[in-house]
């Protein structure tokens, strides 16, 4: 159960980048949703980055904005197609960009749809997922090619 703080909506919602997960029938496609969040570095994130440039590693203040920036931006991507009516997104993707004066803005979209079955395991689906997962057998078991035969040398003019 999600419960979105925007709008106070409160629904199940199965968000996936797949563009179609085995075993969700889906009954209704309601349209494509985008969810858009932006931060402002403050400074003592953006001095941290630059030390971070010079020294090497990871300004990790400067992730940890990104990783908000983008739950946000799946937040209200999820709000938004909750409330069209959807209770799954697939096929959701990311774009980032910066804005300008250290504004980092982070888009989520996808396809907001209606499913009625929330088995993301049926017997047939993982019955197909084991044989696709077997390993081609070692090489000392594979069969050999067939070698042809060499061909006949071309008759000789001598004799």
């Amino acid at each position: 159960m999600v419960r979105f703080p925007h709008t106070g909506v409160s629904t199940i919602m199965f968000i996936t980048s797949a563009e179609s997960p085995p075993g969700y029938h889906v009954t209704r496609t309601v349209g494509m949703f985008v969810g858009v969040s932006a931060r402002n570095r403050n400074v003592g994130t953006f001095l941290a980055s630059v030390f971070r440039f010079f020294v090497g590693g990871e300004p990790k203040s400067y992730l940890n904005m990104l990783e908000e920036t983008r739950a946000a931006a799946l937040e209200r991507l999820g709000e938004a197609a909750a409330q069209d009516g959807a209770n799954a997104v697939f096929a959701v993707r990311f774009d980032s960009s910066d804005v300008g004066n250290g504004i980092t803005e982070v888009v989520a979209y996808g396809t907001g749809v209606v499913v009625d079955s929330f088995n993301p395991f049926p017997e047939n689906a993982v019955a197909q997922a084991g044989r696709q997962a077997q390993p081609p057998p070692p090489r000392h078991q594979q069969p050999k090619p067939a070698v042809p035969e060499a061909p006949a040398p071309p008759p000789s003019r001598f004799y």
